[in-house]
């Protein structure tokens, strides 16, 4: 995948949050951000970002330490079946030590079984993420 730019994600975040975008303000919203990854993996994909104001789409950054790589590595786990996932970190530029961090999560291959983030499985419902429903997750497994 292309290392992002600061530049590529203001592009992104333009379009505001949609079906494909989720923007969080920080890791702080993790579980939040996973569970709406998850909907992206079982809907059409899309972006997750962390480091931006949701109302204002301002980019801010956030402190990135070693353990809050380790906490998204950590969330990043819980997704079954496992699928290979990759954060960037991308410098703010006009905020030294600030980062934004992005995941892509790709759209479902035709006739894959629906993903599960912490034992449960999201979907997207125009731009909210829902629970996926017992009765879709059922016609889902049967591929």
């Amino acid at each position: 995948m292309k290392e992002l730019t600061i530049h590529d994600i203001e592009t992104i975040i333009h379009r505001d949050e949609s079906r494909i975008l989720e923007v969080k303000k920080t890791t702080g919203e993790l579980v939040a951000g996973m569970q709406s990854g998850c909907a992206f993996l079982n809907t059409e994909g899309g972006w997750l970002f962390f480091g931006i104001h949701p109302k204002s789409l301002k980019i801010l950054g956030q402190d990135v330490a070693d353990q809050t790589r380790q906490d998204i590595a950590k969330e990043m786990r819980k997704f079954s079946p496992a699928i290979d996932l990759y954060a960037q970190y991308v410098d703010v530029p006009e905020r030294p030590n600030q980062k934004v961090i992005a995941i892509w999560f790709p759209a479902p291959a035709v006739m894959a079984a629906p993903y599960t983030y912490d034992s449960r499985p999201y979907y997207k419902v125009e731009n909210t993420t829902s629970i996926m429903p017992r009765e879709m997750f059922d016609e889902r497994s049967l591929y």
